[in-house]
């Protein structure tokens, strides 16, 4: 009898120990028991932007509201087999929730909403109904010991006599003398950027704090008073960019929430929202004329919108990778952007008015990780390119040619923008800042840059006129062995008669003298694959050209044999021209006529028949696959300046 006592003891202290807490109080309050339940779980997929079946539970009217279904209502106050949601949760009803993918309610949390309903399913008094998504719950985290803020979002003034420098929760401006500061404070987390209006009478900031709110904020500079607000409670996650319209009458907002919202500057008021995104907004720019908003996003691509209907004119789809920075050109007549595609794009702006297709221009590798900010220089003719990979690089426009490479970054840029032509202002995330000096006085690349001329390198010499046979030298096999030719033309002949066999034959040749060598085996029947090589007095080869890639692919749907000259499948081959040289494993290409369509390739010269190769190269078998490369030719000796690819 003890011992069957015992256990049932042992049993009823189980069960009170596995008992939680909450089910054990007393009434269920909705803002401290329930709202928390529904943000953790619910309110992901069902608020008032995303609206899944109908149903938002971010205010307690939202949820009693109900959803789609007419038969079947959310919650029932004291009936919990009438309220839908709650059976839902319990795994009575279809389609349960959570879905099984995501996080699970525990059990005490399940057990609060039930007696929630049970009680009654009382909420808040009408004037305390407020969203559920303005309370954020966060982690406390100390602070290092020994840590600087960095300068996140920096700015000069189209005056020139302010900067502004924006860190976690405040700008500091300052006199280009340095003998004024002004500093304005109160800015919900980390200004993400800033940014000077016309007159530089005005300071924009973006900022907001992640999951919760995005802010931009109108300041006065000479008193440091914020004039205007813009977003809060519209945007539902921190901003990346606010930007001025030319005219000052208008801003641009866009953030993590993926919808980009215009202004009106004077009364305050929504113009227009811009949906269109599946991703972050991190960048916006308006055209010099202001009639048209360019968007980079984290959804791979760009768009191009009339700030007017807000209509979007154009889906830049190229980027194989998120956008983090776009703009336009100084002229208004083509569009920057870089991403994590490590590529820097041009686009030629066609959609003004209408809806229209912005061909790519230009497509540069630019660095060997993702491309994360640039700057672009007061008169328009530089940019400069930064990465994850710490990287600088300076490029002419509108040509996009690679001018100079700047020192590695001891960290990762922040930020960076032209203080004047000659110097650039960038902050790092470790909190340090440096004014770096841009030679003013760089050669600016033509649009063909140092490419070597067609009589260079780019194509066959012209062969010298040809002597009459009967004064051409004739030699054979025999008389190869240190055998100095005095006089070309020449002709020469032998035979192979084992797989490592070669003649060697010495000629003399001045430098500037152009020579054609060809070999004849082919046209005399030979079975014999030849090569010939042009060696120097020291046995070393004569170096034809140097090429370098500056655009990486690969070949598609099928592998080539060493003679089709059509078909050729190429990754992203929208970003390449016709007549740049395509280099697959030692051959070399030229694109001759773009694809007919998704299912056909490019024509190489050409354009029929046996493919011609160029630089000397021998063409090849290449598999599915296969490497391959744009490359520019450079003269013999030239040592370009490295850019991450071969």
């Amino acid at each position: 009898m003890a011992s069957e006592f015992s256990m049932i003891r042992l049993v009823l202290l189980a069960q009170l120990v596995g008992l939680p807490l909450a089910v054990a109080a007393g009434p269920v309050d909705y803002s401290r028991d329930v709202a928390p339940i529904l943000r953790d779980y619910c309110a992901g997929c069902h608020n008032e932007s995303e609206f899944d079946g109908g149903l938002s539970v971010e205010t307690f009217s939202d949820l009693m509201f109900g959803g789609d279904s007419e038969d079947k209502t959310a919650i029932v106050p004291g009936d919990v087999a009438a309220s839908y949601l709650i059976q839902t949760v319990l795994r009575k009803a279809e389609p349960v929730m959570p879905p099984e993918k995501e996080p699970q309610l525990k059990d005490e949390e399940v057990e609060l909403l039930v007696r929630w309903v049970e009680q009654g399913a009382k909420g808040p008094s009408p004037e305390m109904d407020l969203s559920i998504l303005s309370n954020l719950s966060v982690p406390e985290m100390s602070a290092l010991a020994d840590h600087r803020d960095p300068v996140t979002a920096i700015a000069v003034s189209p005056d020139g006599k302010w900067r502004a420098a924006g860190r976690y929760g405040k700008v500091e401006i300052v006199s280009s003398d340095g003998d004024q500061t002004i500093l304005l404070e109160g800015i919900a987390g980390k200004v993400k950027s800033t940014e000077f209006s016309s007159d530089s009478k005005q300071v924009l900031t973006a900022s907001g704090v992640s999951g919760l709110k995005g802010i931009a904020d109108l300041w006065d500079r000479e008193t440091g008073e914020r004039i205007e607000s813009f977003g809060e409670g519209e945007h539902r996650d921190i901003l990346f960019d606010a930007t001025f319209s030319p005219d000052g009458s208008k801003i641009a907002t866009g953030g993590y929430d993926r919808i980009i919202r215009l202004w009106d500057i004077k009364s305050g008021k929504l113009l227009r929202e811009l949906d269109g995104h599946n991703g972050a907004v991190f960048d916006l720019a308006f055209s010099p004329d202001g009639t048209v908003l360019a968007s980079a996003s984290g959804d791979s691509t760009g768009k191009v919108w009339n700030v007017e209907s807000g209509e979007r004119l154009d889906t830049l789809n190229q980027p194989q990778g998120e956008q983090f920075r776009i703009a336009f050109t100084s002229d208004g007549r083509s569009i920057l952007g870089v991403g994590a595609d490590n590529r820097i794009r041009k686009w030629e702006l066609r959609s003004r008015e209408t809806a229209a297709i912005n061909p790519v221009e230009i497509a540069r590798f630019g660095h060997e990780d993702d491309v994360v900010n640039f700057a672009m220089s007061p008169r328009g003719d530089w940019l400069v390119t930064t990465s994850a990979d710490r990287a600088l690089k300076v490029w002419s426009l509108p040509d996009l040619l690679q001018s100079t490479v700047l020192p590695v970054q001891p960290d990762v840029i922040a930020a960076m923008t032209f203080l004047d032509h000659s110097r650039l202002w960038v902050t790092r995330l470790d909190g340090s800042q440096e004014l770096i000096a841009i030679d003013p006085e760089m050669p600016q690349s033509s649009a063909d840059g140092p490419v070597a001329s067609i009589g260079e390198s780019e194509k066959a010499p012209t062969a010298p006129k040809e002597e009459p046979p009967s004064e051409m030298m004739t030699l054979s096999e025999g008389d190869s062995d240190d055998l100095r030719i005095t006089q070309l033309p020449a002709r020469v002949s032998g035979a192979i008669s084992s797989p490592d066999e070669r003649d060697t034959w010495n000629f003399s040749a001045a430098a500037g003298e152009k020579w054609v060598f060809e070999i004849k085996a082919a046209r005399s029947k030979s079975k014999l694959d030849s090569k010939i090589e042009i060696l120097d007095a020291e046995g070393q080869l004569v170096e034809r050209a140097v090429l370098q890639a500056v655009r990486d692919s690969w070949l598609t749907f099928r592998g080539k044999n060493s003679s089709a000259s059509n078909d050729f499948r190429v990754h992203n081959w929208r970003e390449m021209e016709l007549n740049e040289y395509l280099f697959v494993n030692g051959e070399v290409i030229k694109l001759f006529h773009f694809p007919r369509g998704p299912d056909s390739g490019f024509l190489v010269y050409p354009g029929f028949g046996n493919r011609h190769t160029f630089f000397e190269t021998t063409a090849k078998a290449h598999p599915l696959g296969q490497p391959c490369y744009i490359v520019r030719s450079f003269p013999a000796g030239s040592d370009p300046s490295p850019n991450g690819l071969p």
